[in-house]
Order: structure tokens, then sequence, then C-alpha cells
């Protein structure tokens, strides 16, 4: 899945224009790369986040006009906002149009499932223990795509039931199947299958597991916070 954003700018000589990307990190996409469009290249642009991702100007708009932001994931990740300020260098003396039309495109991606940042085996399975598990989940890391379930015995399904029932129905109970590797594999990234705020939600949801089990063990991937 991904998806492109579009922005057709006009500005006026010495103008500054700052504008915030839209946080689609609930829908596990993250700003990859962005190309800039425009007959003049008087103008510099800054990305930010926490800290300054990207910083261009008028030089590199003659050699590129296309930005590859991998480098930068660590701090696309960590950032609660991406701010966008595009400033037109030209002035009253400069020879470049009064107006500078500037054509920007941000591509998004997909997350991929990052690296394993918790894992855990629990012996303590009664209900208090349980919700220590989930609990352990949702502080596990800044974003979370992919939660692996395992056992040293046959360990046949989880269950996550709403612990309340509302109208219209705001939590859905999931019901997970183990695999032939004795594996559960609950792929976060799947927003057909979860909602996007699934990890934060957890506090909500009692896990049940089969009666005779007495250990699982939990790996977690995704992103530190």
């Amino acid at each position: 899945m991904s998806l492109v954003l579009r922005y057709n700018l006009e500005l006026r000589k010495s103008e500054t224009r700052k504008f915030k990307l839209p946080n689609l990190k609930s829908s596990c996409l993250l700003l990859r790369s962005f190309e800039i469009d425009s007959e003049y290249k008087s103008f510099d642009i800054k990305i930010k986040g926490n800290d300054t991702i990207a910083s261009y100007g008028e030089a590199v708009f003659y050699h590129s006009n296309m930005f590859d932001l991998s480098d930068k994931m660590a701090m696309i990740i960590d950032a609660d906002a991406i701010n966008v300020e595009l400033r037109n260098l030209g002035n009253a003396s400069t020879k470049e149009a009064n107006i500078l039309k500037i054509n920007l495109t941000f591509n998004y991606s997909k997350l991929n499932d990052g690296n394993i940042i918790f894992n855990n085996v629990y012996t303590n399975l009664n209900p208090e223990g349980l919700n220590t598990i989930l609990s352990d989940i949702s502080n596990a890391g800044k974003h979370v795509t992919k939660i692996i379930w395992t056992s040293s015995q046959k360990l046949t399904s989880l269950e996550f039931k709403p612990q309340f029932e509302t109208d219209p129905e705001w939590l859905k109970p999931v019901r997970e199947i183990t695999d032939s590797q004795n594996h559960i594999i609950m792929n976060l990234t799947d927003d057909v299958k979860y909602d996007p705020d699934f990890v934060n939600q957890l506090s909500y949801y009692t896990l049940c597991v089969p009666p005779d089990l007495e250990k699982l063990g939990v790996i977690v991937y995704g992103y530190l916070k």
C-alpha cells in the first residue's frame, strides 16, 4: 500500500510558506521520499520532525529534484508531526518571475516489520498475568508492526475479547489460529484485519489462552520510542 500527496504552490518573492504533512502512521504509512518540480530554482526547503529531517537549497535543485528519505526513517518515525517550510529566495532585484510556482510530491509507503523490540516468555497465565502481557506489548515501542506468539507446548489459538460492548461496535473480538510451525503471527500492518490503533486498544481487551497452556512466548516487531 502506498499514498502520494501533491501540493501545487505559488510563492511571491521572499515569501515563506509553512504547512504540516498528514500523520498517517496509524495507517502504517511513512513518508519515504519527495519530489520538487519548478521552472526556477531560487528557493529552499526544510522538512522538520522533532529535529531537521532534510534541508536543501538552490544549488541542490540544479542537480536533482528527487530526494530519498530512507536514511531518515528513525527521525520520521520518532516525529510527532512533520512540518514543511518552503522559502522563495527571489527578491525585487532578481530576474525570476514574481510568482514562483512549485509542485511538491510526497510519497508514502507501508512500514516494514522493523526490528525485534521486545521478547519474553510468560509462565504466569492467570488473568493478572495475561493483563501484564498486553501491557508489556503496548509499552514495547513507538510503533508495533507484528506480534508473534509461540510456545514449547502445542498452541492452538488465542482470543482477544473486548471487556465491554458499545453501540455502534468499537472493539471487535479477534481470534487467531496457530500455523503449521506452532506460531501465531499477527501482522498489524494489515489494516483490513486489524484496527490501526489495535496496540493502544489492548488495555480494553481480555486475552484468552487454552486452559492447559503453561508457557507463552511473545516476540514483538516494530520501532522503539
